[in-house]
C-alpha cells in the first residue's frame, strides 16, 4: 500500500540530529517554547482531562450556539461513550492533556451519512493557552495516518461555519468543502426553534492520486 497522505499528512521520521522547533517527529510534537507534546490514545483515566480541555476550548462558542449549546456541551462531555466506539486521541505536555480529537475509522458506523470509505474526525479541541504551537495540526496528522492504516480513502468532518481558526487549519491541510454533506446544529442536537447554525462539511483524500 502506498505511503499515505501525499506528503503533507505524513508524520516526519525520527532524525538523529536535533529537530527544528515546532516540527512533528516520530509521533510527537516539539513545542515552540514548551515541553514536548506527545500524541497518544486516550484511556479511561484520561476522561476528566479530555472533558476539561474540550469544554475550555469550546466555551467561546456558547453565545453563537445559544440554546443549542447545552446539548452541544453534553455531547462534548460524552468521552466515555466515544472511547467505547472510536479512537480518542490526546495531546499531552508535561503530563497535562492540552488537546484532543476523536477518530471514527468508519464514518457510516458513527451514524453520519458519509459514503463508504470515509473516516470521520470529531471533537477536535486544543487548550486556548496552548494554541499556536502546532498541537491541532499534529492531532489531525495523527488522525489521517490512523485513518489510512484502517483502510479509509478519505478523512471527513463537519465544523461550525463560525469556527474560522479551525476552518483555516483544515484548508491548510488540504481539506476541501463539500456542501452536499453540510448539516444543521439545531437539527443534529434536536433543538426546535433555535436559530439555524450551519455545520459545514470538509473532506480530504488520503491517497496521492486524487
Amino acid at each position: 500500500k502506498r505511503s499515505p497522505l501525499a506528503g503533507r499528512w505524513c508524520l516526519a521520521p525520527a532524525r538523529r540530529s536535533a529537530p527544528r522547533r515546532g516540527r512533528v517527529h516520530a509521533g510527537r510534537l516539539v513545542g515552540h517554547d514548551g515541553p514536548v507534546t506527545h500524541i497518544r490514545e486516550a484511556i479511561a483515566r484520561d476522561i476528566p482531562g479530555v472533558v476539561e480541555v474540550t469544554l475550555v476550548a469550546n466555551q467561546e462558542f456558547k453565545q453563537v450556539l445559544g440554546p443549542v449549546y447545552p446539548r452541544y456541551q453534553a455531547n462534548l462531555m460524552a468521552v466515555e461513550e466515544r472511547l467505547a466506539e472510536a479512537t480518542v486521541l490526546v495531546a499531552e505536555a508535561a503530563g497535562t492533556i492540552v488537546g484532543t480529537a476523536t477518530l471514527y475509522p468508519d464514518a457510516e458506523r458513527a451514524g453520519f451519512a458519509w459514503p463508504p470509505g470515509c473516516a470521520l474526525v470529531r471533537v477536535m479541541a486544543v487548550d486556548p493557552a496552548q494554541r499556536g504551537r502546532g498541537t491541532a495540526r499534529a492531532l489531525m496528522r495523527d488522525c489521517a495516518s490512523r485513518a489510512w492504516a484502517a483502510g479509509a480513502r478519505e478523512l471527513v468532518l463537519q465544523t461550525g461555519g463560525f469556527m474560522t481558526a479551525a476552518i483555516g487549519l483544515y484548508e491548510s491541510l488540504g481539506f476541501r468543502r463539500d456542501p452536499d454533506f453540510d448539516g444543521s446544529a439545531s437539527r443534529h442536537y434536536g433543538v426546535r426553534g433555535a436559530e439555524e447554525v450551519t455545520l459545514v462539511a470538509y473532506r480530504q483524500h488520503l491517497g496521492g492520486d486524487a
